[in-house]
């Protein structure tokens, strides 16, 4: 089952610069989740014996302007404005793993709103249910006097709040025509 929602689109809604001047934005600094610096070695004279393979692959390498990408449970709120708003304040560590009986999963891009304009998105793996719902998660910040989206995603999950199917997944992202995949599981 794939899910695919676009991302991307603008609001156009009237007066949102001006409420936008109160959401707090959300650019983070970081690079993509679960990226780890190697730390040096202990002992820089100790023997050169190969090291074990690491028993999960590194983080994807980032298209340009792709400063983070967190999977996990989002949270859905409004801000004191009435600008609804959409976050995963506790990313799964990686590699992401949800808890068996997960009736919803996330996925947030945090990006440079002013290097990337659009990311699609798409969940690959079988959910458990032919027509999964999805709901955009997106984040606006003011740039360049006007409104910008600095975050895309998006929530989903079976009707009837079914828990999502056990097994593999995979996080597809395509940004500026380079696609970084980050796999997943559901226990």
């Amino acid at each position: 089952m794939t899910a695919a929602p676009k991302l991307g689109r603008r609001s156009a809604l009237a007066g949102l610069a001006t409420l936008a001047l109160l959401i707090p934005a959300c650019a983070g600094t970081g690079t993509g989740a679960g990226t780890r610096k190697t730390p040096a070695p202990a002992n820089p004279t100790a023997s050169a014996a190969p090291a074990p393979a690491p028993a999960t692959s590194a983080a994807p390498a980032l298209p340009p302007g792709v400063l983070r990408i967190r999977v996990g449970t989002a949270v859905r709120d409004r801000s004191a404005t009435g600008i609804a708003r959409c976050m995963i304040p506790e990313p799964l560590p990686a590699p992401p793993r949800f808890e068996p009986e997960t009736a919803e999963i996330a996925y947030t891009v945090e990006v440079d709103p002013q290097v990337v304009k659009a990311v699609t998105g798409k969940v690959v793996g079988e959910l458990g249910c032919p027509d999964p719902w999805t709901e955009g998660c997106a984040g606006y910040t003011v740039c360049g006097g006007g409104v910008c989206q600095n975050q895309f995603g998006a929530t989903l999950k079976c009707p009837g709040d079914k828990p999502l199917k056990k097994g593999p997944y995979t996080l597809s992202l395509t940004v500026g025509g380079k696609t970084v995949e980050v796999p997943f599981e559901i226990q």
